[in-house]
């Protein structure tokens, strides 16, 4: 293992923002569950819905790159005001063909994925909210910021309730992308993710301001808009906790957005607690937030420990799913970089403390899969890339599996209380 961190060792930061993120224009490879499956997984999706194209409903705090007269593209700066819409992505051109392929393992053809010009539907005021020293009457000014915030929450509201109406799965699903991903990349993931989920219920995905470039000061650039994004992703997460007829909000922050979301929930999870005291889980009462899911977690293992235990994040939702993996190259450079102990995602590449295993292990409504999977050189997007992961994804987040064969998840059970998952899964247990 030694002769392993000598290499990393070499390995300048820029190469860092070279392997992590860009995700590639096609279509994810097949997840194992919708090979040979017993029941087309698509056989129950509207009419409405069977169309190549995915409509993604979208919050982000991106900067717009281009003029007024122009189709909306999003760069890498800031922006003061969280802006929603709508972004398409054609899968493909044909219903048919992308049916077919979608359920082989190996495809005849490959499936792109084209990323459509944004549709803003409307923006909330610029925070922090400004009113001119000059204005006389301040209180009313404030009032009209407030009016500007409501109408906009409102609007996305309609937005996210009227794709719910098309469906008859009312929970939303929501992409946080990491460290070097465009807007394009976070929609093309989720629009994947969302076709294999059976297209159930709504996409979303939350889009904070990552992908500065290949300099070696880009991932300092996206940590420190991890910071920045925080005011408005729980502005988002509010905002869409209050949509009619909604079901469960099921989140899945990948990398450095896991971070991310863990931050804002905390937070979140000290204001409902101080507003309902009385209540188990008072966040994820007040905010609707089904799973968690924390794939590949750019996340100090120590800082995670304060999150997980002390903090106890998981009373901000139903439950959390951890996915790791020991061969996640890019978690291992970010461990050099930081001089971190352990990162999150790789917990099976150092061994924890026998305590610290065994509290993780206790930890209510806490999971942990240990992805013992291929993934190519990098080994950081297995979650939606390698076929096995993809698959438990979707036996959690579509059928809302327990881990254990006797639920129908056939993870393996380790002593360190961890779940273990291999290529080939979900047959490798059962055959």
């Amino acid at each position: 293992m030694q002769h392993r961190f000598r290499r990393m060792a070499l390995v300048p930061i820029a190469g860092l923002a070279l392997i992590i993120g860009a995700c590639a224009p096609q279509l994810m490879l097949t997840p194992n569950i919708c090979v040979d499956a017993e029941k087309n997984p698509w056989e129950d999706v509207p009419t409405t819905l069977r169309t190549p194209e995915v409509n993604v409903i979208f919050a982000t705090d991106r900067k717009a790159e281009n003029g007024d007269d122009q189709p909306v593209r999003y760069g890498s700066k800031r922006s003061e005001a969280l802006t929603f819409g709508v972004c398409p992505v054609a899968i493909g051109d044909d219903w048919s063909t992308l049916v077919d392929e979608s359920t082989r393992p190996t495809r005849r053809r490959a499936i792109p994925l084209e990323v459509g010009a944004a549709k803003v539907r409307g923006a909330f005021p610029a925070t922090p909210w400004k009113v001119d020293d000059a204005q006389a009457d301040k209180t009313a000014a404030l009032a009209e910021l407030q009016q500007q915030f409501d109408g906009a929450q409102e609007s996305f509201r309609e937005l996210v309730a009227q794709r719910l109406d098309e469906s008859p799965h009312k929970d939303v699903y929501v992409f946080v992308h990491g460290f070097n991903y465009s807007f394009e990349d976070a929609a093309r993931v989720m629009a994947g993710l969302w076709h294999f989920l059976g297209r159930r219920g709504v996409p979303v995905i939350y889009s904070w301001p990552a992908g500065s470039g290949l300099s070696s000061r880009g991932y300092n650039y996206d940590r420190e808009s991890g910071e920045f994004t925080l005011y408005h992703l729980k502005d988002f997460l509010r905002a869409l906790a209050g949509t009619p007829n909604l079901g469960k909000v099921h989140v899945i922050a990948h990398s450095r957005g896991a971070d991310v979301v863990v931050s804002a929930l905390r937070e979140l999870n000290v204001y409902y607690d101080a507003k309902n005291p009385q209540d188990e889980k008072p966040a994820a009462t007040a905010l609707r937030i089904g799973y968690l899911v924390l794939a590949a977690p750019d996340i100090d293992w120590e800082v995670a420990q304060q999150r997980l235990e002390a903090e106890r994040i998981n009373r901000a939702c139903e439950r959390i799913t951890i996915y790791a993996s020991p061969d996640d190259l890019a978690m291992a450079i970010v461990r050099y970089l930081f001089d971190s102990t352990i990162r999150l995602g790789t917990l099976g590449l150092l061994k924890l403390p026998r305590q610290a295993r065994g509290n993780l292990a206790r930890l209510v409504d806490v999971d942990v899969i240990d992805a013992r999977v291929s993934d190519g050189l990098v080994g950081h997007d297995y979650f939606y890339n390698n076929p096995a992961v993809s698959s438990d994804l979707i036996l959690l987040l579509r059928d809302r599996r327990q881990p254990g064969a006797e639920h129908g998840r056939p993870l393996i059970k380790q002593p360190n209380g961890y779940w273990e998952l291999h290529d080939g899964y979900p047959k490798q247990v059962s055959d």
